[in-house]
Parts: structure tokens; C-alpha cells; sequence
């Protein structure tokens, strides 16, 4: 396993990187007001961990803006931050203020893939986003960003429960599949865990669909031959905000996904980190 302290002093420094880096994203009129409601927000909060703190971050990013979609290109430097050891942990960071977000009423999409497989979502128009299966990175709909570090592939983007989830395997393995789902105020964290992926196996979730199946196309030969349920799901809303006493460590294992999307920290620190930005912002 791998040991990641979260002491208050890494959590500390890595919350305080990340406000910095969502501050540098906003208009300089809202500078100032944001960053005083981080400072006085971690002043009230008794808490040391890493969900505390993002949720002080996710509360004041709303006094910019519950548009979704300008939370989202707040929320894209904290993928592309370097040089901070403190943060090496930013996909909980990012999966924390997204899902206090929620709790606020802004409702963002957040779909993460560990494995050897691409992942896209596509909508009734037809536009996608995400990693299509010859490589290339799209963002065709508004306000999308994809990521991908090492063999994880993250797409954020406002919630919707019209688009359709896509998956094809790339290399023989298993994935585990981690979404926040966040339509409504009902938000969910759905979790697949140890799926066998092969090339060219096909996997599928319709948001629309109540019970979230994911169903697989093993061999790629166009037929459903299996249809799985969500192994975990969480109710966002019933999040509560972590306890001062949080345990100061947390133990990983290597090379899966922890929590919803969890942490992969690649030999020899190896990154590759892309970021489409839409380019015609409103």
C-alpha cells in the first residue's frame, strides 16, 4: 500500500495551494471576497481533513458563481497544479469541492475511469466529450474538460441526466469506474469496481436509467453479455461535514481507485496531464 499523510500541516498547505490557484482564475473583482471566505471559512472550521477543507473551498467558489459551468474552468487548474508535494492527492481535492457544490445547488457531472479503457460521454445532440477510441480528446460539449494521468481519464461537466456514458477497453485488465452523478439535489456517487476489460470490450450507462446498469459488450461484437448494477452507491446530500478527530493517515492500494475516484501516484512521479479547454468562453 501506499501511506498518504493528511496531517493538518500537508492538508493545511495543500488547501491554502488550492484557493491560490482558484483565485488566479477568477475576475479581480471577486478576488478578494472569495479569499477572505476561505480564510474566515477554515477560522470556523474544527476540522483537519481533506473533506472539510475542500468543502470550505467549494462553499466560497459559489459567492463567485452557481453557474456550473464557470465553476468548472474555476475548478480546471486545480487538475494542472505542479510542484506542490502537498497536493499530490488532487483528484479527492477535486471530487470533495464538487460534491459540496452539490450540497450548494450547483451540479456538476465528474466521471473517472482507472484502467486500460477511453472514456466519452455523449449527448442527445450527439456532441461528446472525453477520450474517443483513436486517441483523440474532444470537448464538444459546453463547458467540458477532459484529464487523463497515466491510465486514469476524468471528464467534468454540468450535470445532465441525458447523456450516455461510454467505455472500450484498450488493453487486457480490469477498470473501476467512479461517477458523480448530479442532476438534481439528489445527486449520487456510483462506483463498478473490478470490471475485466479486454481490447475492444464495450460498456455503456445511460444516466437517464434509474438503476445506472452498466452494460457490457464483452467482445466488442455489437451484443449486450452482461448488465451490472453499481457495486457502491452514496447519496451526496447525506454527506456530512468530517470530524476534527479524522484519521491522520490513509492507507491506498496501489494502482486502484480510492473513495470515488481516488489516487494514482505513478512510478518515478511520471505525469501526463491533458486539459481541453472550450475554447469560446461566455
Amino acid at each position: 500500500t501506499i501511506s498518504i499523510q493528511t496531517n493538518t500541516s500537508e492538508v493545511g498547505k495543500c488547501s491554502a495551494f488550492i484557493a491560490k490557484t482558484i483565485l488566479s482564475t477568477l475576475p479581480k473583482g471577486n478576488v478578494k471576497a472569495i479569499g477572505d471566505g476561505f480564510v474566515q471559512g477554515w477560522k470556523e472550521a474544527t476540522c483537519t481533513d481533506i473533506s472539510c477543507k475542500a468543502q470550505v473551498i467549494g462553499k466560497s467558489l459559489i459567492k463567485y458563481s452557481s453557474d456550473a459551468g464557470r465553476v468548472i474552468m474555476s475548478l480546471v487548474g486545480v487538475f494542472d497544479l505542479d510542484g506542490a508535494k502537498e497536493c499530490a492527492v488532487r483528484w479527492i481535492w477535486v471530487q470533495e469541492i464538487v460534491k459540496e457544490l452539490t450540497r450548494q445547488g450547483v451540479y456538476i457531472n465528474m466521471i473517472g475511469v482507472h484502467s486500460p479503457a477511453v472514456v466519452w460521454v455523449t449527448n442527445p445532440d450527439g456532441k461528446k466529450a472525453g477520450f474517443l477510441t483513436d486517441g483523440q480528446l474532444v470537448s464538444d460539449i459546453q463547458d467540458s474538460y477532459a484529464v487523463v494521468e497515466g491510465e486514469s481519464k476524468f471528464i467534468l461537466l454540468p450535470a445532465s441526466d441525458q447523456v450516455t456514458t461510454s467505455f472500450e477497453g484498450t488493453g487486457n485488465g480490469v477498470m473501476t469506474i467512479g461517477i458523480i452523478n448530479n442532476p438534481s439535489a439528489l445527486g449520487k456517487e456510483l462506483t463498478y469496481q473490478n470490471v475485466p476489460v479486454l481490447p475492444g470490450t464495450k460498456a455503456q450507462i445511460d444516466n437517464s436509467d434509474s438503476k445506472f446498469s452498466l452494460k457490457l459488450d464483452t467482445n466488442g461484437d455489437g451484443n449486450v453479455d452482461e448488465s451490472r448494477l453499481p457495486d457502491k452507491i452514496d447519496a451526496i446530500t447525506n454527506s456530512t461535514t468530517s470530524s476534527a478527530n479524522a484519521t491522520p493517515t490513509k492507507n491506498i492500494p496501489n494502482s486502484i481507485c480510492t473513495g470515488l475516484f481516488g489516487v494514482m501516484i505513478l512510478p518515478g512521479g511520471a505525469l501526463l496531464r491533458l486539459i481541453q479547454k472550450k475554447k469560446n468562453k461566455k
